[in-house]
């Protein structure tokens, strides 16, 4: 039993299939903007399949991705005409599946960068409620934001790759309607 988990262990630092590998696994967070000074930060997992030869200048992908967050409470007050605040409390999910394309203007050997963008299919889930004081202290108004809906979405972003021996690595800025997230990710050895 040993000598099987050091023969597993071996080949996920080694990776000789690694480097043949499609796959790639990503995670880090994502926060989503409620105004200019308030965010709501959640974690963003995506699994991915390169359609295209990894090391290739341009770069075509299937990709699934989800987003939990927990659940956030917020309040916000503004002095400008007088005493009011506002707040919430919401937990956001959301499930994605789509296409990106890349574009790297140098190999993808050793370091390296490159632009992306995608189109997803996204089903999102909001549950909370908002409420509104238009004077503090004074009648306070609930309103429920539980939503749940379904959108195609585009996205946008930047990455640094970096390969040591035959491990990949890339570090991911991405925007999606609704939020921005950094990602973390490794290439597979499957």
């Amino acid at each position: 039993m040993r000598l099987y988990i050091v023969g597993i262990i071996s080949l996920l630092l080694t990776g000789t299939v690694a480097a043949q590998s499609r796959w790639t696994f990503s995670a880090g967070p994502e926060w989503t903007p409620v105004d200019l000074k308030i965010h709501v930060w959640g974690m963003r997992v995506r699994g991915g399949y390169d359609l295209i030869k990894p090391t290739s200048a341009l770069g075509l992908r299937l990709e699934g991705a989800a987003l939990w967050t927990p659940t956030q409470s917020y309040f916000h007050t503004e002095n400008l005409s007088g005493p009011h605040g506002w707040g919430g409390r919401e937990q956001r999910t959301d499930l994605m599946v789509g296409v990106s394309a890349s574009v790297s203007p140098i190999p993808r050997k050793g370091f390296y960068y490159y632009l992306t963008t995608g189109i997803y299919a996204r089903q999102q889930t909001v549950r909370g409620y908002q409420s509104f004081a238009p004077s503090l202290p004074g009648p306070l108004t609930i309103t429920p934001a539980s939503v749940s809906r379904g959108d195609i979405v585009g996205s946008v972003g930047f990455g640094l790759g970096l390969q040591i021996g035959n491990r990949a690595f890339q570090l991911e800025y991405r925007h999606i309607p609704g939020g921005s997230g950094l990602t973390l990710g490794i290439r597979l050895p499957l």
